[in-house]
């Protein structure tokens, strides 16, 4: 069946980069694949029973993906069926953007691997973490099937695209962002304009009709569910509604999240020198060599257009389409009215990725029209430049995912400590009865006033890592349920109650008290 997709030249290229894309994903998040390290929303999850939640936030094929899967959150299936779907996806974008040079092939997979969605979805949302990997799946063969001449591809990709957006909406992202990229190529290969109009419009009735799928089926589903529709911050019910804000710092926020990936990338925690720490010093090289490699990219692009005799409507046609470009790859930003978290924004891998593409048309096509020689020697030294840039942001981001997964892993150690302790302080409060006798938090432990931050570790600051692994009310009676297993009977008693005020905070003599005949640990005011 390959044989007649791919040639063999092909499946060699985007073996090699699914292969390393899928070493340098082993090496930045490895440490998931046996480790528990729950924390936040992921510790609530560790059996998964969020299935009304999920479709209430449009993401209504979870559900049955993980009746698949199973509802258990373990870290070995989840992060090998990640890893699997993730060197799909690579293997495909590969073969999407015609990449032919092996060190762009390695860059593309290395970028997509160690993405900063990536290392926050392993830090705190493990249970979701093969179900985001599935989506950028299915919209990037969309996005691959939309690229096929024949129609009944075009039907399968909108398919796949409604799938994607079904599971988690912001993968989309990524095939806006290709497709831009596949519309760039052809201006460049001498594409005839009418093809390119008609693959314009296939295109265009793919998402459309990929729409008309996902919110046909969505709504279906609520309906025969009787669910609701979400209007949290992270809900579709104000998608769209711009009546009480300003477009245009919305557009502006949509840019200036692009652009902050760029000048200010996840840097690793390293030695302190004269007490600064070089970590600081480190981030700005990066953000240099980020803003480099991107100015250099476009370079090459100009000079390709001149090798390539591109027509002048055509250098428009690109200008326009790379203004549009970063809004494109963050058009979910747009969408949900200017609030992102960096699990929404993998899309932004873009960025290095047409960097690369750039990179590999600048020395792969070298009898492509006239070329003198010292243009080439220019090119392949910019090409080079670039390739080094993204390398060495590869390595901060493998690194960094590699301190993130050690911080949560202490943590999760420091919250057994504790809470150990908050039992042997429970089971030996006079009237204490075991397993009758109710038991309520007060408070959170990121509150707590003697629980301080790993000191040495505050540089690792990533989304949905805080303080503890106990980050909000809730996950400290998940930590008693699935860690300790304790038969306690837990409830909840309003921190407002006066009774509570003028109390200690743990672990002070006095802050297990009994109100009524409810007992009381006070964490924190």
């Amino acid at each position: 069946m390959l044989s007649h997709l791919f040639s063999d030249e092909q499946k060699r290229s985007g073996l090699l980069a699914s292969l390393f894309g899928g070493g340098i994903y082993i090496f930045t998040n490895g440490y998931r694949f046996f480790q528990t390290s729950f924390s936040g929303d992921s510790l609530l999850m560790v059996y998964q029973n969020d299935a009304a939640w999920q479709i209430a936030l449009g993401r209504f094929l979870q559900p049955f993906l993980i009746l698949i899967r199973g509802s258990v959150a373990a870290p070995f299936l989840i992060s090998v069926l990640a890893l699997l779907w993730l060197m799909g996806s690579i293997f495909l974008v590969t073969d999407l953007l015609n990449i032919k040079s092996k060190a762009a092939l390695l860059m593309t997979g290395a970028v997509m691997a160690s993405a900063p969605a990536f290392i926050c979805a392993n830090a705190s949302y493990l249970p979701w973490v093969d179900l985001y990997c599935f989506s950028l799946f299915l919209s990037v063969l969309g996005t691959w099937l939309f690229c096929k001449k024949k129609y009944v591809c075009t039907l399968l990709g909108a398919l796949a695209i409604a799938a994607s957006v079904g599971i988690y909406q912001s993968y989309v992202c990524v095939a806006l962002g290709l497709l831009m990229l596949r519309f760039i190529l052809d201006t460049l290969s001498g594409v005839k304009l009418r093809e390119r109009f008609i693959s314009c419009l296939k295109w265009l009735s793919g998402f459309a009709v990929a729409a008309v799928l996902y919110l046909a089926c969505w709504k279906i589903l609520q309906h025969a569910r009787n669910i609701w529709t979400s209007n949290t911050y992270n809900g579709l019910a104000n998608m769209g509604d711009y009546s009480e804000l300003s477009l245009f710092k919305v557009i502006s926020i949509t840019y200036g999240n692009v652009l902050e990936s760029i000048i200010h990338p996840l840097t690793y925690t390293t030695i302190s020198f004269s007490g600064r720490n070089l970590s600081e010093y480190i981030g700005v090289v990066l953000a240099i060599l980020g803003v480099v490699g991107t100015v250099l990219a476009l370079t090459l692009l100009v000079f390709e257009n001149i090798k390539r005799k591109t027509g002048v409507w055509d250098m428009v046609l690109q200008a326009v389409l790379l203004i549009l470009y970063p809004f494109g790859i963050n058009f979910v930003c747009f969408l949900s009215r200017g609030m992102e978290h960096p699990l929404m924004a993998y899309a932004l891998v873009m960025i290095p990725v047409l960097e690369i593409l750039c990179a590999d048309l600048a020395v792969s096509d070298k009898d492509t029209g006239t070329k003198p020689a010292g243009l080439f020697r220019i090119q392949k030294i910019c090409s080079v430049v670039i390739i080094i840039c993204i390398s060495l942001n590869v390595w901060s981001l493998c690194v960094y995912g590699n301190q993130t997964s050690l911080k949560i892993r202490l943590q999760e150690k420091s919250a057994d400590s504790v809470m150990t302790r908050i039992l042997s302080r429970i089971e030996s409060t006079e009237g204490y009865v075991p397993g009758i006798t109710p038991v309520a938090f007060s408070g959170n432990f990121e509150s707590n006033p003697y629980l301080t931050e790993l000191t040495d570790l505050t540089g690792i600051d990533i989304y949905g890592v805080r303080k503890t692994v106990l980050s909000y009310p809730g996950t400290d009676y998940a930590y008693l349920k699935y860690f300790e297993q304790m038969n306690m009977e837990l409830t909840r008693i309003p921190d407002s109650d006066e009774r509570l005020k003028n109390k200690p905070c743990y672990p002070e003599q006095g802050s297990l008290f009994f109100v009524d005949d409810i007992l009381v640990v006070k964490i924190s005011d």
